[in-house]
């Protein structure tokens, strides 16, 4: 099950370029952005499309705004998913997106610090 960890968004690495890693789906998106906001706010960017995500007691698990698109389809939970020091999620075109760093290179050293302040 998921366990509950306070602060976790604090400690992954989430903010980033998404990119999609299979073909097909009935959305066509190509590239999405988090970003953080303050606090447990993030903002997910999708071409000229953004809203808010919200992050939630169980770890990797954000709350979709209700102004996104895609919530009256049922995606109003947003999974990230951290795997070998990758992240991932299953978008609303139930493909999945890979997280991409702003530059090459492994990113296991810890050198971005609290930025988000």
């Amino acid at each position: 099950g998921q366990q509950a960890r306070s602060g976790w968004w604090t400690q992954e690495p989430i903010c980033g370029t998404y990119f999609r890693q299979s073909e097909g789906g009935s959305i066509a998106l190509e590239a999405v952005d988090i970003a953080h906001v303050q606090g447990r706010q993030f903002r997910w960017t999708e071409g000229t499309s953004a809203w808010g995500l919200l992050a939630d007691a169980r770890e990797g698990v954000f709350q979709v705004a209700p102004d996104c698109p895609y919530h009256r389809q049922g995606f109003t939970v947003l999974q990230l998913e951290f795997l070998d020091g990758e992240t991932a999620f299953e978008g609303p075109d139930g493909c999945r997106y890979v997280r991409q760093d702003a530059e090459d290179g492994d990113m296991e050293q810890d050198d971005l610090g609290d930025f988000g302040r």
